[in-house]
């Protein structure tokens, strides 16, 4: 018997575990900075068989999440080893088939996929599936789950007309209670889920060619593309927040602190369009970055660095190779004096943890949620003295991220 349906998109995952907290934030928050609405995640199991507290999958199952599984970056899916449509919960294997039933699997021309998580319990899963099919058709009861019995069953995911996921979960009372839920490759929706590349599939997708930026080479044919991991932070950034804002920040300029080698450069010219960038850092830039006719590369450290004559600014961005709360100081002590800042403005800053322990994480993840607020009233006050401004901002553990980094996005807005 059935306990209960699921509401539509409602997905099980199996996630790294480095990366469960960044694909449930993505899935289940609103798209916009300032509206975003957590829903209700069922529950976190971790796969059997992993020992150490970095390693290894957890199997998530989000209900209703916001935004398309297939709308997941190639730095998350590359960590996702499995994605399932979850409709039903019960704590019978025989409703498993009777809900298979409704939904319009044809024992002669559909083919069935099984995937079962965890994996232990595939071949007995499998087998009474058969047999409760067999016992319906009146027919012969099978022993082998893929020889025998009525359902074509198929590991091709290409082959597959229907693809069945079942999460296998034991409560705290020992009760055993099946997730489960069918896509059909006839439904646009469930195909294109169906069809998505994870693992080591995602990671062909993601483009990267860097360059000797300290001997100034670079290959021309390159110019376009990404030159650094660095690059996909900034570029979710902007197109998992930034963009749905809507905010006018074109009309200043912007400027990369810790430019160099030039991915976040990159980033505000091609997608952020920005007519005018400012990289700072003392180092070389590779020449897909320098050559760019709205790049400026200030040779120079933060402290020494002359913006005004550049200004005014509406975006700042900063991946600079510094611990957190130096990041931070810095931010506060030179950059308001530096240049004029227009608004709206936007800051995206990368905070590096000093430790990569988890209680050192924890620990500092809590003291930036506890002084941020404070350091940026500071930084409004002295970039906007007299004005009547606000400040809203987010931390946010981007895929590109190191488990022991943060991004803080800030906007400057006028209070209207």
């Amino acid at each position: 018997m059935v306990l209960y349906n699921f509401p539509v998109g409602t997905f099980a995952l199996g996630v790294h575990k480095l990366y469960t907290e960044r694909v449930t934030n993505f899935l289940m928050f609103e798209e916009k900075l300032g509206n975003m609405i957590k829903t209700k995640v069922l529950h976190t199991q971790d796969v059997k068989g992993v020992s150490r507290s970095r390693r290894g999958f957890k199997i998530l199952l989000l209900e209703t999440i916001k935004r398309p599984i297939v709308s997941l970056s190639p730095l998350a899916r590359q960590n996702i080893s499995f994605v399932g449509r979850i409709t039903h919960k019960c704590e019978s294997k025989e409703s498993i088939w009777d809900v298979l039933l409704d939904d319009s699997f044809n024992l002669d021309t559909s083919f069935l996929r099984i995937d079962v998580h965890p994996r232990d319990h595939t071949e007995s899963l499998c087998l009474s599936l058969q047999r409760s099919s067999a016992g319906k058709l009146g027919k012969q009861e099978p022993y082998d789950p893929f020889e025998d019995g009525p359902i074509s069953i198929t590991k091709s995911a290409s082959k597959c007309t229907h693809r069945l996921t079942i999460i296998v979960y034991v409560n705290d009372e020992g009760l055993v209670h099946y997730y489960f839920g069918v896509m059909k490759r006839e439904r646009g929706d469930d195909c294109k889920v169906m069809d998505i590349k994870l693992n080591q599939e995602a990671a062909t997708e993601v483009i990267l060619k860097t360059s000797n930026c300290v001997e100034d080479r670079d290959n021309k044919e390159h110019c376009t593309m990404p030159l650094s991991r660095a690059y996909y932070k900034l570029d979710q950034v902007w197109t998992d927040y930034l963009e749905k804002e809507s905010l006018n920040f074109r009309k200043g300029a912007g400027c990369d602190l810790g430019a160099c080698p030039g991915g976040w450069t990159q980033v505000l010219v091609h997608n952020m369009r920005l007519t005018h960038v400012v990289a700072v850092d003392p180092g070389c830039l590779p020449d897909r970055v320098s050559q760019l006719p709205q790049v400026f590369h200030e040779k120079a450290t933060l402290s020494d660095a002359i913006l005004g004559p550049h200004g005014p600014f509406s975006v700042l961005v900063c991946d600079a190779s510094m611990v957190w709360m130096v990041t931070m100081k810095h931010l506060c002590d030179f950059v308001p004096s530096k240049a004029k800042w227009l608004l709206p403005c936007v800051w995206v800053i990368t905070l590096k943890l000093p430790f990569k322990t988890l209680g050192s994480i924890a620990h500092h993840v809590k003291k930036m949620h506890a002084t941020i607020p404070a350091q940026l009233d500071e930084i409004k006050e002295n970039m906007y003295s007299g004005e009547n401004v606000t400040v809203r901002h987010r931390l946010v553990h981007l895929m590109a991220n190191s488990d022991s980094e943060r991004t803080m996005i800030a906007i400057f807005q006028a209070i209207t």
